[in-house]
């Protein structure tokens, strides 16, 4: 096994988030100039509630289309540790418990995909989390994955399968060590 490892960023799957989540995000932006300018009633609650959702997914799309440009590897696997880039946040191997793959339905046939990160000291590496955007997500992944932290493979080139194994294949070969 190799001394670390990098997953590298999809470009296709990222520039294509991020279009069509910034085409939502444009479409509410024109309803509600439309509603201000014209009269037009703009709806009810729920459709403030999806302009936030995406807004929230488009920021997130647009934080990692930064990490993409920077040329920063997705994942990063050392004897240390596992880096995420996507998230902004490094785990030691000895804290790491477990990981579980997780697929959630988006609608009409959608799923996202992530790896949810099991830790045994949880409470050590949320006060490390910065800003309240991704505080609210990590609460938000704790309802829907079972953790507040999660590798959302979505975004990386390789395969949900091989990011698996090669987790997994750290874990147990680092997580011993001090």
């Amino acid at each position: 096994m190799q001394d670390v490892i990098s997953f590298s960023f999809s470009k296709v799957k990222i520039i294509v988030g991020f279009v069509v989540l910034t085409f939502f995000v444009l479409v509410f932006l024109v309803l509600l100039a439309s509603s201000l300018f014209y009269g037009i009633p703009l709806g009810t609650i729920s459709s403030i509630f999806f302009f936030s959702v995406c807004f929230l997914g488009w920021l997130d799309r647009y934080k990692v289309l930064r990490k993409y440009l920077q040329g920063l590897p997705a994942l990063q696997l050392t004897p240390h540790s596992l880096i995420d880039n996507t998230n902004n946040i490094s785990f030691a191997w000895k804290d790491v418990l477990d990981f579980k793959d997780v697929s959630v339905n988006t609608g009409k046939g959608g799923k996202s995909h992530s790896i949810a990160i099991s830790l045994n000291n949880e409470a050590d590496y949320l006060s490390l989390v910065q800003g309240w955007r991704t505080r609210l997500m990590a609460q938000l992944n704790r309802l829907v994955v079972g953790s507040p932290f999660s590798i959302e493979t979505n975004t990386i080139k390789e395969s949900r399968s091989t990011v698996l194994q090669s987790l997994n294949d750290f874990k147990n070969k680092y997580s011993h060590s001090r």
